[in-house]
């Protein structure tokens, strides 16, 4: 099997300790790892390049990780030997906004299958093309773990949540152990609403947005019901925006004083 590259590139202000884990995974299914499977990516396909840029003021903690899961390749049907030139395969250029929070064993996971890649082999001349997988202002939590295509501004995700969604907008809070899967079945009507905004199809692009999800836990009566509540959160961007800068405040100095970090590298040049 071809191996797909990862190419980090660190811009100036951006902290990222060492010990933290950034990398590429082709398993298909890395938070629940019981039923995950091979990539079905050819054996004779050309490695896919990932270029990942970590924009300035993000702050990766030790121990937090990062995984993508690269696209499928363009040419799964190849059979015949290829020029060195040709092995170079497709290029996917990928950023993460400004002053996000990976804290502690948080575990981020991004599905990069269904993304175009470039056909240039050149990194600089695909520079233009960049798409933000995670945009600014999120915090992730020690200890969560969260799947998704897309996440959006100004979200937090607490302790121990764990969640599958496809695209994550703006301005959530993601209570602390709340379980959440998207997909195979799931939809918002499987959640208990606590005002009139209950939607009428399935939980999309367009549902997580300034909201506060959390689970109720099961009591002696109903011991084997768990509920998840939805509430609407009020100028949500704003008010996390300000949340995950206090944080960003009080913990980039003593990340950057007491670990060792990844070097950080000017926007123009690749690592």
């Amino acid at each position: 099997m071809s191996n797909p590259r990862l190419d980090i590139i660190i811009h100036p202000n951006a902290v990222v300790a060492l010990s933290s884990h950034i990398y590429i995974e082709t398993t298909t299914d890395l938070l629940h790892p019981e039923s995950s499977s091979p990539s079905s990516q050819s054996s004779q396909s050309p490695p896919v390049t990932i270029k990942l840029i970590i924009a300035g003021g993000n702050l990766f903690h030790p121990q937090s990780r990062l995984i993508l899961i690269p696209p499928e390749s363009q040419n799964n049907n190849t059979t015949t030997i290829q020029t060195n030139d040709e092995q170079q395969g497709g290029l996917v250029v990928v950023r993460i906004g400004e002053n996000n929070v990976f804290e502690e064993e948080c575990t981020i996971l991004l599905d990069l299958r269904t993304m175009n890649q470039s056909s240039t082999t050149s990194p600089s001349e695909d520079e233009e093309n960049v798409t933000t997988i995670i945009e600014s202002y999120n915090q992730f939590a020690p200890r969560s773990s969260v799947r998704s295509t897309h996440i959006g501004n100004a979200n937090i995700f607490q302790p121990l949540c764990r969640l599958t969604i496809p695209t994550i907008k703006n301005g959530n809070i993601f209570g602390s152990t709340l379980q959440i899967t998207i997909g195979s079945g799931a939809t918002a009507n499987d959640l208990v609403f606590v005002d009139d905004d209950e939607p009428t199809n399935d939980a999309g692009a367009s549902f997580f947005q300034e909201k506060v999800l959390y689970m109720v836990r099961a009591d002696k009566q109903q011991p084997d019901v768990n509920r998840h509540v939805v509430r609407p959160h009020v100028h949500g961007m704003k008010r996390n925006m300000r949340v995950v800068g206090l944080i960003l405040g009080a913990t980039r100095t003593l990340v950057r004083k007491n670990h060792r970090l990844m070097a950080e590298t000017t926007p123009a040049v690749s690592s």
